[in-house]
């Protein structure tokens, strides 16, 4: 399925599950996925979160010689530190973020991991100026996977605008990937680099 997906500007997939005698048990709605946050667009980083832990992060567009599924040439990598203590790193695209199309549930992405315990997050603006955080999880794998986040608003946390939860249309991005050193110390720089990256549209059953 990522593989359809990846190499595609705009696929629909379908998942049906069925038993051991071939019995279909569960049929989700398909999504229709589509590529968003290029590639080709400037990418920067910095780091947030307390003013009294230091902490660093770069990010920049790199050629990828180890893509996770053909067709997938470039990945956005960011190089970070983190003393013990608050502080994160949000990805953007440029300085006014960039805008998604339509009403996307969830956001995919490939993500050469660290195991480092820290974890990825996303955040994106509605036209209210309110800010949404969702989040995956803990990095704990080395090497390529593909993750997904939501971003229909459940489970996220929210702030600024009209601060109430609720998602008004049309939204952008403000980070496609955040890196949250969950307090934890980063004694040494690490490296995480992402590709792939597509919003996924619910479609109805047929």
């Amino acid at each position: 399925v990522a593989d359809e997906l990846e190499l595609a500007d705009d696929a629909t997939i379908g998942v049906e599950v069925t038993n051991p005698d071939g019995q279909l048990v569960a049929q989700p709605a398909a999504v229709r996925w589509r590529k968003t946050a290029s590639l080709d667009a400037t990418w920067q980083s910095g780091v947030s979160g307390d003013a009294k832990v230091t902490g660093s992060a770069k990010a920049s567009v790199v050629d990828l010689t180890d893509p996770p599924q053909p067709g997938l040439k470039k990945a956005v990598q960011v190089e970070y530190q983190f003393a013990a203590g608050w502080k994160y790193a949000p990805v953007r695209i440029g300085k006014e973020g960039a805008a998604i199309e339509g009403k996307p549930a969830v956001v995919g992405m490939w993500v050469f991991g660290n195991a480092s315990g820290d974890v990825l997050r996303c955040t994106v603006r509605d036209n209210t100026g309110q800010t949404f955080q969702h989040s995956y999880g803990a990095i704990t794998w080395t090497g390529w996977k593909w993750i997904t986040m939501p971003l229909d608003g459940t489970e996220a946390g929210h702030w600024g605008g009209a601060n109430d939860g609720v998602t008004r249309y049309p939204i952008q991005w403000e980070s496609p990937m955040l890196i949250d050193g969950m307090r934890l110390k980063t004694d040494q720089p690490l490296q995480v680099r992402a590709t792939g990256f597509a919003v996924g549209y619910p479609q109805p059953m047929r």
